[in-house]
């Protein structure tokens, strides 16, 4: 049976933007800019479920129980209940929304080094055996430093994560 065209059975997956990297699509002005700094918000926007939404659902994770946190330590220090409602009310979009930045921006960097590390296998495989060989490999011979510190650091964010450890 051959696979259908039909555009419902492509709903069931999430779309992503690509990254602007052509330095002649920039943004223009500094609203264009702002949006774009932006554009991260967009897919909340996009009426979606919550676990749909890429770091939303681990955002409020992270922001209910903080706001819950926040609250009971107002109330440890000031018995006053207006001050525990307002350290509720307050708590829960600054601990959500800065979850939320941090990680999209996590995966925003993510996705650009898997699209810096495509670009480098494709040069190589284009280079090898070309007169371009010798400056790809010099090329590389100085980005080699960054990425040998680069591949240490993913090492041990590995093995945190992998052993539980902090």
């Amino acid at each position: 049976m051959a696979p259908s065209n039909d555009p419902a059975d492509f709903s069931k997956f999430r779309s992503v933007e690509p990254i602007n990297t052509d330095p002649n699509l920039a943004p223009a002005s500094t609203w264009d800019k702002l949006k774009q700094n932006f554009g991260m918000f967009v897919e909340v926007s996009k009426n979606r479920p919550l676990s749909e939404t890429l770091c939303l659902k681990e955002a409020l994770i992270f922001g209910i129980p903080g706001s819950f946190f926040c609250s009971m330590a107002a109330f440890l220090f000031s018995t006053n209940r207006r001050r525990v409602f307002q350290a509720a009310i307050l708590s829960l979009p600054v601990l959500t929304m800065g979850r939320f930045t941090q990680c999209r921006m996590s995966k925003h960097h993510e996705r650009k080094a898997t699209i810096l590390v495509s670009k480098m296998v494709q040069a190589k495989m284009l280079t090898d055996g070309t007169a371009k060989q010798a400056e790809f490999e010099k090329l590389f011979k100085k980005s080699q430093v960054e990425l040998v510190d680069f591949e240490h650091q993913l090492d041990e964010i590995i093995a945190k994560q992998q052993t539980g450890g902090k």
